[in-house]
């Protein structure tokens, strides 16, 4: 894999040795592919002899608005392990053996695999090929030598599946589903809700608050992994490799009911419209919202959505996106349901950004709006906090400051500024607990001296009150 930048300078080669490399690879044994899934900084090349080719077909991909090809390619190492390739796009319409195999002689077929990325699908791996995937049938390269050796004069017949016997990929589509209103789905019995939901349009009018907008992904099984020493490690695989994604929780309407829905990973980023790395490192403080995640809220989709699990237990259904099936933009005004315009003033035009406040410790708590300015991005104070008489009238920002860090929950971590794509240490955290708790101790210390004199105080009245009697 070649960078290139505005300083790259490219020479073209006169005098080209016969020794010059026909191929460039680095390959990967097929008993280490499981530890690169979820790896896309550097391409995997692997080797193997081709035991099955399938059709293209053609698969709805859940962040993608049509359909796309696909063709998969089962390849094999002589342990006899298997993996299987993927190919996307124009490159499952390039490829074929038609070439290079005769099903008569049924010759073994080696191929080299460049520029492909391990995945994981249903807990299943597999190398999934791009545009930058390329492929070289009985290469001359020393690895595949043995291969040759092992093989010689053997039959290795390759299966071909056809696309009326392949077993389809059980992806989440958006085509075909039944338009919703939100009232509609509200409405609905959990049980009667199918399996591959409905469409709905709507416009985001606030996110909720006390959510983080980001997690830990594990790039094994994609779960969400804990923190674990200096890093994070998943609960269910043990894997200590992961990714930062999104996970955006926000209250849509489309003026006939308003509903909880939430976002993860590719299709959240097509809501925020920016990488969440990106969005991690201009993020500055632990307790705002970021502006770009904030600014989701006025913004319109057509969105394909599922029940999620909690509104089996829970009177609040909440949603999740499946895929943004069309992005209308942003709104200059938003749907309002009868309460909402109960709520507010007639007179009100500015736009409003309302927060949700947990007020139980339930899954999916019974909420309390309350009106706030979409032009900032701290958390407004907590209603269930009585508020303090005040002496003085402090800035306006040290009041958000306050009130934003005794409403962070506890483990709201804050974003952390990456230079790469891994979790970064957190010392950073732990030296700003300790430097935390020294400061309680000191009050403590503080507190506990002043009553001691005061205690030492009283002792020496009550002994002068005793003397003068005495005199």
């Amino acid at each position: 894999m070649l960078e290139f930048t505005c300083y790259t300078k490219i020479t073209p080669a006169k005098d080209v040795p016969e020794t010059f490399p026909a191929y460039i690879y680095k390959l990967t044994p097929f008993a280490d592919l499981p530890r690169h899934a979820g790896e896309n900084r550097n391409f995997l090349d692997v080797l193997g002899m081709i035991t099955e080719v399938s059709d293209t077909h053609s698969v709805q991909l859940p962040n993608q608005p049509t359909p796309t090809l696909n063709r998969d390619i089962v390849l094999k190492d002589l342990s006899n392990a298997e993996i299987r390739l993927t190919l996307w796009g124009r490159r499952a319409a390039e490829f074929s053996i038609d070439s290079i195999y005769n099903e008569e002689q049924a010759k073994p077929v080696v191929v080299l695999i460049v520029g492909s990325l391990m995945k994981t699908y249903a807990g299943q791996g597999y190398l999934s090929g791009n545009t930058a995937c390329r492929w070289y049938f009985n290469p001359t390269i020393p690895e595949a030598e043995q291969f040759y050796t092992a093989l010689h004069n053997q039959r290795l017949p390759i299966k071909h599946i056809t696309a009326a016997t392949q077993q389809a990929t059980p992806l989440r589509t958006s085509l075909h589903l039944e338009d919703k209103y939100l009232s509609d789905l509200q409405a609905m019995d959990p049980y009667d809700f199918p399996d591959g939901g409905y469409r709905c349009t709507i416009t985001i009018t606030r996110l909720v608050l006390n959510t983080a907008w980001w997690f830990p992904s594990c790039n094994r099984c994609s779960r969400a992994c804990a923190p674990d020493a200096d890093g994070y490690r998943c609960n269910t695989c043990s894997c200590t490799s992961y990714r930062f994604k999104y996970k955006l929780c926000f209250i849509a309407n489309d003026g006939t009911a308003e509903a909880e829905m939430i976002a993860f990973g590719d299709v959240a980023r097509r809501i925020v419209g920016k990488p969440v790395q990106q969005v991690l490192r201009s993020s500055r403080s632990a307790n705002n919202t970021p502006p770009d995640i904030a600014a989701i809220v006025s913004l319109k989709f057509t969105l394909a959505v599922t029940l999620t699990e909690q509104s089996y237990y829970n009177p609040q259904k909440s949603y999740q996106v499946n895929s943004v099936v069309t992005a209308y933009g942003r709104q200059h005004a938003l749907p309002h349901t009868g309460d909402d315009q109960q709520k507010q003033p007639a007179t009100s035009q500015i736009p409003i950004h309302s927060l949700t406040y947990p007020t139980s410790s339930s899954t999916h708590p019974t909420s309390q709006t309350l009106d706030y300015p979409i032009s900032s991005y701290a958390a407004p104070p907590d209603p269930t906090v009585p508020s303090e008489p005040k002496s003085t009238a402090p800035s306006p920002q040290s009041n958000i400051e306050k009130v934003t860090a005794k409403n962070t929950p506890p483990d709201a971590t804050p974003p952390p500024s990456l230079d790469h794509d891994e979790t970064p240490s957190k010392k950073s955290k732990l030296i700003h607990d300790i430097g935390s708790s020294k400061h309680s101790a000191a009050h403590k210390r503080l507190f506990q001296d002043t009553i001691d004199i005061a205690k030492s105080l009283i002792l020496l009245t009550q002994l002068c009150t005793y003397a003068s009697l005495f005199n």
